[in-house]
């Protein structure tokens, strides 16, 4: 199965080229030479400059391929995996194709660089019926699928050249060097992969790909680094040739490459922090080519009995209802927390070879324990919004302090285990910054000093998007870069209390929107969108529940809220009053509230039911088709949006907190 990553979506417009081509490549190469200063790589000779005519026609002729490139009309994997696999196939063929036809065609146009890494980056099976293709692969079956040889044969006489040329064009940057070269091997590693499943032979090098990750690794030195995505690159690739499927590999090329130690020996010396990061928690891992590690008899009974009892705790059907009872069902996590990770260290110390020694770790960070003393007094604090400082609340210290000293190594087992699939590692990952976020908000509306590093928390956010180019991370049902992105763009005093130690806002969402992530990729456009908003006025019209058309260029020289809200969301439901109060106090202002409701065509009763029962009255647009979801970054709710006299949105408000809407209220409506 091809892994699907994002390409960037880049149209270059006819005004862009003929500037490129007054400017020629001689000036693109000096340019290239003053950013990245310690680069060598092959001479190229520059080629004559298009002209205005060739720029034109090579305009139009690169319009179906940017179309390819933004996989117009993807069908959803939800709606069947054959009929999904077979668009993939047909698309990477097209692309492979057209690609070939414009390089040919205009072949001192620099687009054509972009068409050869993404088309890398997607390689087609030639099956000759993708149908039988994509169910054999489904299948795992050892099925001869006819392909077509002679197409597969011409693209592999072609590409020596290709590749060559685009190594050595001064218009190619070391971050697509860097992606090409990753693209290739990543690409030879899932075909090792899928031949070792089938039970069939593989021409996979071992010695090469290691040798390869290590001049990766040189290419991307920290000194250089520029940008989460070409740094990242050598430690996901070592992941993926350390992990598990790979095993028999290591085994059969033993007098081929260098032994699983030598090679992380080499890689924690590596220039590149990705690298080293990866061979470091790596090295944690015992038993590493016997996972599945024997253990007696005796001992597996003991740890069976042990494991019951992690499971009494996993189990939440005993929880207390949030709803009716809130205090206790804060209190019952903290204890639940506390619970897991004392049986989850005793089984992981007494039962170290056992499979499940290590399992409960991403529960664990799930369930954070505070440590309070008194969990009632805890969770009554917590609860109590008028009570922020939770320092007054005891804790355990001493078993804090003791968690806090075993955790790194119980995370770099974690991390580097492989019985730990991706998405465990996301969670894990996701669960830490998100703890960490909760932490820094809390102290800043505490008026305490954080210790949070905003640019950390950017990097790590980017890192874990990029774990999405393998199909197995799309099981990640929390959308983790895309939530962790959406919260830290919450807490806005964070943004300015360290702009000088992180990448603003601006230069964050255009790493985001070139993500794997689809989520991080729909947040960082739509909140580029906003920020559009902020210098063009906000076009709005819909038909309310009633059935009246809304224009919000009418409402100009006023200042309006916009609500996104849905009926699942209880926060959204809570501030209603609040927001009303706001209404009724400035409306004769100059101050109007709308809403957009993220709920269906089925629930329309359900929410004029609700509103009467809140006595709310302003405009509301059912939005089943979520439309504004993608429109305005929405992750979660509530989102508020307030938009100036001028019809500017001058504010962009996530996770609630009407606390914060009347001073802003207030400030654009010159009070």
């Amino acid at each position: 199965m091809s892994i699907t990553y994002l390409v960037p979506k880049l149209i270059i417009g006819p005004t862009f080229l003929l500037a490129l081509a007054l400017v020629g490549n001689a000036s693109l190469s000096a340019a290239q030479t003053k950013q990245e200063p310690a680069e060598s790589k092959p001479a190229a000779s520059a080629a004559p400059a298009q002209t205005l005519e060739e720029i034109q026609t090579a305009y139009g002729a690169w319009e179906p391929i940017e179309g390819l490139l933004r996989e117009e009309g993807k069908p959803s994997s939800d709606r069947g995996l054959v009929a999904w696999l077979c668009w993939q196939e047909t698309h990477a063929r097209q692309l492979r194709e057209w690609g070939l036809e414009f390089h040919d065609q205009y072949p001192k146009d620099p687009r054509w660089l972009i068409w050869l890494r993404a088309t890398v980056n997607e390689e087609p099976h030639y099956w000759k019926d993708p149908v039988q293709g994509a169910n054999s692969l489904l299948n795992a079956a050892d099925a001869n699928v006819p392909v077509d040889e002679e197409v597969a044969a011409a693209w592999k006489k072609r590409y020596p050249a290709l590749r060559a040329e685009f190594l050595a064009s001064p218009v190619a940057t070391r971050q697509d060097r860097v992606s090409l070269r990753s693209n290739e091997l990543e690409h030879k590693m899932w075909l090792a992969q899928m031949a070792l499943k089938q039970g069939s032979k593989t021409n996979f090098n071992l010695g090469e790909a290691q040798k390869e990750i290590f001049a990766i690794g040189a290419e991307t030195p920290d000194i250089h680094y520029n940008g989460w995505w070409t740094w990242s690159r050598p430690g996901k690739l070592a992941d993926d040739l350390l992990s598990l499927p790979f095993q028999d590999i290591w085994r059969l090329q033993a007098d081929r490459a260098m032994s699983r130690d030598a090679f992380l020996a080499d890689a924690k010396r590596s220039v590149n922090g990705s690298l080293r990061s990866s061979a470091l928690a790596h090295v944690k891992v015992k038993d590493y080519a016997n996972p599945a590690a024997a253990q007696s008899v005796e001992e597996k009974s003991s740890a069976d009995a042990a494991w019951e009892a992690i499971e009494g705790v996993i189990c939440i059907d005993s929880r207390i209802n949030s709803d009716q009872h809130p205090v206790a069902w804060v209190a019952w996590f903290e204890v639940n927390g506390r619970k897991l990770r004392e049986l989850g260290l005793k089984f992981h110390d007494e039962f170290p070879n056992d499979p499940r020694a290590i399992s409960w770790l991403g529960l664990s960070m799930n369930r954070q324990p505070r440590y309070w003393r008194d969990p009632i007094q805890g969770a009554r604090v917590l609860l109590d919004n008028s009570k922020m400082l939770l320092g007054d609340v005891p804790v355990d210290e001493e078993a804090q302090a003791a968690w806090n000293k075993r955790y790194p190594e119980l995370r770099a087992e974690f991390l580097a285990s492989p019985r730990t699939s991706l998405t465990e590692r996301i969670a894990l990952r996701g669960e830490e910054l998100d703890e960490q976020l909760w932490n820094a908000k809390r102290a800043i509306g505490e008026g305490r000093k954080t210790d949070f590093d905003l640019g950390k928390a950017q990097k790590e956010i980017l890192e874990i998007g990029a774990e999405y180019r393998s199909p197995e991370a799309r099981e990640d049902d929390r959308g983790w870069p895309a939530k962790l992105a959406d919260d830290l763009f919450s807490v806005t005093d964070l943004w300015r209390l360290q702009a000088d130690k992180a990448m603003t806002k601006t230069a964050f969402l255009e790493e985001a929107k070139l993500s794997p992530s689809d989520g991080l990729r729909d947040f960082a456009v739509g909140q580029l969108r906003i920020a559009e908003y902020a210098k063009k006025p906000l076009e709005l019209h819909f038909a309310d529940l009633d059935g009246h058309e809304f224009d919000l260029a009418k409402m100009r020289g006023k200042v309006v809220l916009i609500d996104i809200w849905g009926t699942m969301c209880s926060i959204c439901i809570k501030d209603m009053p609040a927001t009303k109060g706001l209404l009724d106090k400035y409306r004769d202002k100059g101050f109007e509230v709308i809403g957009i409701v993220l709920n269906g065509e089925e629930d329309r009763q359900t929410v004029i039911d609700l509103l009467k029962k809140k006595e709310i009255s302003w405009p509301q647009f059912l939005d089943g088709k979520r439309e504004n979801v993608e429109r305005f970054g929405v992750v979660s709710i509530p989102v508020i949006l307030l938009v100036d006299r001028n019809g500017f949105v001058v504010e962009d408000i996530r996770g609630g907190g009407t606390e914060r809407f009347e001073p802003l209220i207030r400030k654009y409506l010159g009070l």
